[in-house]
């Protein structure tokens, strides 16, 4: 369950409300399904959607947050605005990775059960990123990727769909402005699990995409 969610969603940054339910729906599906795991999260900012990613967290999981910490202008440092807004909301295992997602050093062994991409929105890191994502994802594990079908971030749309092309993987949920994704053999347990009043689906919300019926959220 995700607590605080007033408060969260008053943080500075960029994530729908209900996108908090998105997050939430998952956790409870990762619990019924016995999915354990790491979070990574691609692009913290202040630490809004960290905050809320970082309570779905059980036992002795660690979130990894990566960013630069930096402003595009090279004069906003944010560090510890997100330290404080995770230690209000949230208090448990982090690991801050300050540097770019294409610096990261993870062991090859090193698994996450939901990665979170809202980093450099250009088709290269985004790309890169869903590669990073595809080596370290977790069985049975979840990529949520941001901006998808923004008219601003054209680079995010190619990265996704070239990763779809070339890898074993299918959206099955996209709604609030994040585009949920899993590999084809893991589609039945979410799309079935995602079909839930909680997001008003019905047979309309239902459309093909590479291959794949996706739930359209409203």
């Amino acid at each position: 369950m995700v607590k605080y969610k007033e408060e969260i969603c008053k943080l500075k940054g960029w994530l729908e409300p209900r996108a908090i339910n998105l997050f939430e729906h998952l956790g409870i599906v990762h619990a019924r399904n016995n999915i354990n795991g790491d979070i990574l999260e691609i692009g913290t900012y202040h630490g809004k959607s960290t905050c809320a990613l970082g309570q779905l967290l059980v036992d002795k999981e660690v979130l990894h947050a990566v960013d630069t910490f930096v402003g595009y202008n090279r004069k906003e440092f944010f560090l510890d605005d997100f330290k404080s807004n995770w230690n209000r909301f949230v208090t448990r295992n982090i690991e801050i990775h300050k540097c770019k997602s294409d610096e990261l050093d993870f062991e090859e062994s090193k698994k996450f059960r939901i990665i979170h991409i809202d980093g450099d929105h250009s088709f290269e890191c985004t790309f890169k990123d869903l590669i990073l994502a595809n080596r370290h994802l977790e069985k049975t594990g979840v990529i949520i990727i941001d901006d998808f079908l923004n008219q601003d971030w054209l680079g995010v749309n190619q990265a996704l769909n070239r990763f779809l092309t070339d890898y074993e993987y299918c959206v099955f949920a996209l709604g609030y402005n994040k585009t949920l994704i899993c590999r084809t053999e893991d589609y039945k347990i979410y799309i079935e699990d995602f079909k839930t009043d909680k997001f008003n689906i019905s047979p309309h919300n239902m459309h093909p995409f590479h291959g794949y019926n996706y739930l359209s959220l409203k």
